[in-house]
């Protein structure tokens, strides 16, 4: 369904954001009465989309159906992390990192031991154009680093990771962050030789980072790394091509196998932006894929028995105001299982 793209102001965290009011669409899942966006997203993501023409910034939680202008919610708040969520100066955008931060057992309270070990923080940067990827990270590589303070969306100045002290918490951030940066070089290594028996050249590689960090957790204590575990156990390594083809392969005996044929995704050809492109976990089943080049939020996903497919799309105008465009998007959160029903 289309929305009725009306903006409404409404109180949201400490300050007024801007509301996109809109009918509901029944594939939403959601089933709140109160008013919201809903447009079929899986629950349990948070989409936060810029224009890097003019800086406008949004926030959509899918499971609240909330859209909110996040420059107007920094803006009228009165907590320095809010506020600097606030894009200020456009000529610092260049893409966005997200990073599934595997937070020490001490940053963060826990329910058992089990749960402890597994936690994973949702964290993305904002990096700069001068930035390339693969590549280590300081301050000067990034402008502000974005997590959430319970449910509100909170920023951290690159001048507050400028010259750590050794050990501290800030250098231990840093560290886990670059290594990151390393498993995903690595990553892009791996899956871009396998690609080449097919012709292709590698957009974007993934790994669900929750069911890598399970997994690990799992073998555990097991001979040999448990991270090597996980990778050679069900990991699905997703590889989005620069023609919009995505392939699914597997680790076997230390090489990647191909798991099926690839899913072309509807109206792509060329991908000429892959650092802002992006790909992320929607649950245990598959992944949704933004492409700039086309505005458009692509859910591929296998469930009951089947190949993975494209499952669904999303125009990004949806969640934007009229005449703003979604030049980046980061997409985080655990996700939700999802209804399987196609639309005709």
């Amino acid at each position: 369904m289309r929305l009725n793209k009306k903006f409404l102001l409404v109180s949201l965290l400490s300050g007024p954001a801007l509301l996109l009011g809109a009918c509901s669409d029944s594939s939403g899942g959601s089933g709140d009465d109160g008013e919201g966006v809903f447009i079929g997203l899986p629950e349990g993501l948070s989409l936060n989309m810029i224009n890097a023409s003019n800086g406008g910034f949004y926030t959509y939680n899918t499971t609240t159906g909330i859209l909110a202008d996040q420059n107007a919610v920094a803006a009228a708040s009165q907590d320095s992390a809010v506020q600097n969520t606030q894009i200020t100066d456009t000529s610092a955008i260049g893409h966005f990192l997200v990073w599934a931060d595997a937070e020490d057992e001490h940053d963060h309270e826990a329910k058992n031991e089990e749960e402890e070990d597994i936690h994973l923080e949702s964290r993305f940067l904002l990096m700069r154009p001068s930035y390339q990827p693969g590549s280590s990270i300081d301050a000067d590589q990034f402008s502000v680093l974005f997590d959430f303070h319970d449910d509100e969306l909170a920023g951290h100045l690159a001048d507050e990771y400028r010259d750590p002290e050794p050990g501290s918490q800030v250098t231990e951030e840093l560290e886990r962050l670059n290594a990151f940066v390393t498993e995903q070089s690595e990553l892009e290594a791996e899956v871009a030789e396998a690609l080449d028996s097919e012709g292709q050249t590698l957009c974007k590689a993934y790994i669900d980072p929750y069911l890598a960090a399970e997994l690990a957790h799992t073998h555990e204590g097991e001979e040999g790394s448990s991270e090597e575990a996980a990778h050679e156990e069900t990991l699905v390594h997703y590889a989005l091509t620069d023609t919009g083809r995505m392939y699914f392969y597997e680790e076997h005996e230390g090489a990647l196998e191909s798991l099926q044929g690839f899913v072309k995704l509807d109206a792509t050809s060329s991908i000429q932006d892959c650092a802002r492109t992006s790909i992320a976990r929607v649950s245990e089943a598959g992944v949704l894929v933004f492409i700039p080049e086309t505005q458009t939020l692509y859910l591929v996903d296998a469930h009951d028995g089947s190949d993975f497919h494209q499952h669904s799309t999303w125009s990004a105008d949806l969640l934007m105001p009229a005449g703003a465009r979604a030049d980046l998007v980061a997409i985080v959160g655990a996700g939700e299982a999802h209804e399987h029903d196609h639309e005709e």
